[in-house]
């Protein structure tokens, strides 16, 4: 089961399944991280501003918002084999790793998670992205050190879909081997902070 604090809720999923396995299995050695490299799909989904600092809504309520949200959201990743891998104050890094499917699992998740910004409470955005995700073990806390540029990459993308006011960017490459499975829309070409260039994303 997992467990997060937000504000003075401490809010305990109970996993339905087994946890996939990411990486395969952890380095005996206390000292020393097994560090490893796969592909897969990142999903980041983050509350949208409007809606994280309601003047209407304490800091209490808005816990118990943020919590239920991810409790909505969980199953829909989980039921497609997908995870939430961590959890980024008012939003969650997803990830579907060692995904060579074209987006199968991936697209099982999208249209549960659209129905839920349809019903907007709260409203949330997405940015969806495939690429290359280095794991080096568990920090204190439990949680799956992920990293690489490909999930830098993935969580400016959704910083990029606040400022844009996109309910759903995909990347150049998620579009690519999503293929035509879902309708997408060319939008432009923008400057990721961190990033050389700029980058075309689309819309879902």
């Amino acid at each position: 089961q997992d467990e997060i604090q937000i504000g003075p809720f401490r809010l305990r999923f109970h996993q339905s399944k087994p946890r996939p396995a990411l990486l395969g299995t952890a380095s005996l050695s206390t000292t020393v991280q097994e560090i490893k490299t796969v592909n897969g799909w990142l999903l980041v989904a983050a509350l949208d501003d409007t809606a994280a600092a309601a003047p209407s809504l304490s800091d209490e309520e808005l816990a118990r918002c943020t919590g239920q949200w991810i409790a909505s959201c969980k199953p829909i990743i989980e039921e497609s084999g997908g995870e939430i891998f961590r959890f980024l104050g008012h939003g969650f890094l997803a990830c579907w790793p060692e995904s060579n499917d074209n987006g199968t699992s991936l697209n099982q998740a999208l249209p549960g998670l659209k129905r839920l910004q349809a019903e907007a409470r709260p409203f949330f955005h997405m940015a969806v992205h495939h690429g290359q995700i280095i794991q080096a073990g568990a920090d204190v806390a439990g949680e799956e050190n992920l990293g690489g540029s490909d999930v830098n990459f993935a969580l400016g993308m959704e910083r990029l879909a606040a400022v844009l006011g996109e309910s759903c960017l995909l990347s150049e490459q998620a579009r690519r081997l999503l293929g035509t499975q879902i309708p997408a829309n060319e939008l432009a070409r923008y400057p990721l902070t961190g990033f050389a260039g700029e980058f075309l994303f689309f819309s879902f």
